[in-house]
């Protein structure tokens, strides 16, 4: 499992179609299997609540295989969990619906950083708003892992990155 920088955050709502989804940065993946990625899976995103609920997502979301150009899917809807499990995919997992991306094993896929306006969704699981922090892999449409695990990280806080800085350069500053 690799360790990325990038962070995926929802805010707005959702189920009044003021919800927006963003992956602040680009996320790569080593693809381990044959097939056609049709979902960015978030790895235990939230407790499902016995529905699956969608909503259209847009502008479209931009990837690269094995460093070609960027491609734009054609289609793409963010899932907020499912109602049962399907091959790696679970109950408590969100995904992005993609267009097929056809890959085999050893390429490399990147999503690019995006910001997608969501549609209005009536019974979007609330506990889905906010910013995920776990693993993230590609599955095809059955679930079946296509990739490696990439862990997003929780973006910090600024303020707490701000008194770090001040503390550090107060220290520095101190020792002279």
């Amino acid at each position: 499992m690799s360790a990325s920088h990038a962070a995926f955050i929802i805010t707005g709502d959702p189920i009044v179609g003021t919800g927006v989804a963003e992956l602040n940065e680009d996320i790569t993946f080593n693809v381990t299997g044959d097939g056609n990625v049709a979902l960015l899976v978030f790895d235990e995103w939230v407790i499902g609540d016995g529905t699956r609920d969608f909503s259209t997502a847009t502008p479209a979301l931009n990837y690269v295989v094995n460093g070609g150009t960027v491609t734009a899917t054609t289609f793409l809807s963010l899932y907020d969990n499912t109602q049962f499990n399907f091959g790696a995919v679970t109950a408590n997992d969100g995904y992005f619906r993609l267009s097929d991306i056809a890959v085999t094993t050893g390429n490399t896929v990147v999503i690019k950083a995006g910001t997608w306006n969501l549609s209005a969704t009536l019974g979007f699981n609330p506990t889905a708003v906010g910013t995920f922090q776990g693993n993230v892999f590609l599955a095809d449409a059955n679930g079946v892992r296509l990739s490696d695990t990439q862990q997003v990280a929780k973006v910090p806080e600024p303020s707490a990155t701000l008194l770090l800085l001040v503390g550090t350069s107060l220290f520095f500053r101190r020792r002279r």
